[in-house]
Parts: structure tokens; sequence; C-alpha cells
């Protein structure tokens, strides 16, 4: 923050409106410490409007019209997927891949109605026909069971999910076969994605590696305060990102009519290279394996520290398809379910001392 300051001599307004989603790191030490009962009235009110919102997501997918805004404030920024002819929006709920998870670790916590909100969250994964994003939502699903002690049960999960891909089937295998998947992996292993600038071939993946590509082959230029810092907390909107950088590769941002400059919603890393540098950025990774760490040494502890260990394992894949891990405030319910142990460690303390008081 005071190296965009004083360094690039952005004004205080500037990097606070470019760095303002990284303070919500700051929530740690707040929402760590919420006590039992605060901790299960929000879960409950995060899965209502998680399971409302993702039957919206669905019947965007359905009438191919947007039902729920965009954080930009649009309602109508959506694409028709190639590969499907269905239309692709890229508001699906947050906590999707977490439910749909925690509903096979602990089912008893949604009641009779266990299957539906399975058969619910599973599709809204599958609508948002990213491949990755269901792979991993997959994944963290399988791990979370297994992480949870109940190895016996990955078989049901294994017959549940096959029962419900049989509708999804042809939707499925449309998106990964044409979906570029085998090109992205042959394009890139023949280091493609360097050339991909100006031949614009490949899949999705190479122009994810083209993205950060371009913007290392500037740092590594510049001098060493910027590969170590980073080039700025700037908002992309901001007219003086613009004129201080000239990428090529990005999406089309509408405010400054070029192409993103700093920021890019497909690829964590490419986000951590540009706001926070190589040695920025190797901390901010440190603290994100750090809680992997954390959260499967205590995978057992609960049904919520199982897929949270799950789902953080799993956020390394995501990360080269989406910039959840270099978005704090996909982190908070991480940190409140931290609370759920720290509770249990002062319960424990308590009754330690009234032991010893005895």
């Amino acid at each position: 923050f005071l190296f965009s300051v004083v360094y690039y001599k952005f004004t205080l307004f500037d990097v606070l409106q470019g760095s303002r989603a990284y303070l919500l790191l700051f929530s740690l030490p707040i929402v760590c410490n919420m006590s039992e009962y605060n901790f299960k009235k929000l879960m409950k009110a995060v899965f209502i409007i998680t399971s409302i919102t993702c039957f919206l997501y669905i019947m965007q997918t359905a009438v191919g019209r947007p039902l729920m805004p965009y954080g930009d404030g649009t309602a109508d920024s959506y694409t028709i997927d190639f590969t499907t002819g269905l239309a692709r929006f890229y508001n699906m709920p947050p906590f999707t891949t977490f439910f749909l998870a925690l509903s096979f670790v602990n089912p008893q916590i949604f009641g009779k109605r266990v299957i539906i909100f399975r058969i619910l969250f599973f599709l809204a994964l599958v609508c948002s026909l990213g491949r990755t994003a269901i792979a991993a939502g997959i994944l963290v699903t399988f791990l979370a069971v297994f992480f949870s002690g109940k190895a016996s049960r990955l078989i049901k999960v294994g017959l549940a999910m096959s029962i419900l891909f049989i509708p999804l089937a042809d939707v499925i295998q449309d998106r990964f076969r044409k979906g570029e998947t085998d090109k992205d992996l042959s394009i890139l292993l023949k280091g493609g994605a360097i050339d991909y600038e100006n031949t614009n071939d490949g899949g999705t993946m190479t122009y994810r590696i083209a993205w950060v590509l371009e913007r290392y082959n500037y740092i590594i230029e510049r001098p060493i305060v910027e590969q170590i810092f980073g080039l700025g907390f700037i908002s992309d909107a901001n007219p003086k990102t613009v004129k201080k950088y000239n990428f090529r590769l990005g999406l089309y941002n509408p405010y400054t009519k070029t192409a993103t400059q700093l920021t890019t919603p497909d690829i964590a890393y490419g986000n951590l290279l540009t706001q926070w540098g190589f040695v920025g950025g190797s901390l901010y990774l440190i603290f994100v394996i750090s809680m992997i760490y954390f959260f499967y040494k205590r995978r057992k502890f609960n049904a919520y520290t199982a897929v949270v260990a799950a789902y953080l394992i799993a956020l390394l894949l995501l990360s080269f398809s989406g910039n959840e891990m270099s978005q704090p405030k996909n982190f908070i319910l991480y940190f409140i379910v931290l609370s759920t142990f720290i509770n249990k460690q002062k319960q424990d303390e308590i009754n330690s001392h009234r032991v010893r008081i005895g």
C-alpha cells in the first residue's frame, strides 16, 4: 500500500480503491472468534442465500437470460457457449461447491431434503460450464468425504455422482470434448502460450498462461523494487492505469475501452504477480498454504474443517481458471469455520480450569 503511494505516486484514494478487497484479510482475528451460536446462525443464513441463488443461477441457463446482477452492476454480461449452445453466466454463487461437499460429508444438517439440495448444488455447478470448476467441485466432494474419515461412504458418493451425471452427460461431455482441453495442453507443452499474443491460437487455458507471461516479461525487465512489490495497488477502472501500462491481452474493459491491465477473472496467479510482485505474491501463497496445512491437520475435527481442507487444496487447481484465490472475500467463510476449532479450544481450557479448581 505504502509502496504504491511513495514509489508510483498514486494518491491515497487511488490505492485504497485498488486494494480495498485485500483489507478483508484483517477480518481474520474478528470472525475466527465467533461464538458457536452465531456460527450456526450465520451458516444457516449463508445456506439459505446459496440455495436461492443456485436456483436462480440454474434458471438463468434454462431461460437464457440473466436473473441476477453482476458485481459491476450489469446484468446482461453473459456469453453463448460454443460447445453446448447454452448461455454461460459468470455469477455462480460462491459457496456452491462448499455446500455440495457438505451435503455428502454431513447430510444430517440438511434434513430429509438432502437429495434435493445435492441435485440443486450439482446442477448449479454444471451450469457454470467451467471445466476446471466442475472437475474441482467433484474433487472437493470426494476429498472432503475421505478427509472426514468416512472412506466407506466414497462408494455411495461415487454412485450418487454417477446418477447425477446421467441426465447431464451430453452437456458435460461436449464441454470437455469441444472445449479444447486437449489442445490447450498440447499447445502449452510446446510453449505455444508465448506466441498466443500474435497467433491467437489455442483454448482458454492457453490464453490464461499467455496473460501471465505478458505481464511476467514486462516485470522481469523492470527495476528490482517493482519485481518485489508488483505494479501497484490501483484499479483497472482508473484512467491512470491505461496511461501507465499498455498490455494487449485481457478482457475488454468498458470503462477504459482497452484490455484490462492488472487484474483478470481468469487466473489468480496472474493477479498475484501484478498486484503483489514476486516477493509479495510468494508471501500471499505462503499464507494460503499455511491455511491448507492448518485445516488439513484438523480435517477430522468436524464436517466443516473437512470440507474447507478439501476446498483449499482444490483451490490451487481452481486458481488456473479463476481468481478466487486472489479474492480474500472468498476466505471469509473459512475464517469463520476456524471459529469451531477455537471455540472447542476455549471450552477445553475452561473445563481444564474447572478440574484444577476442583
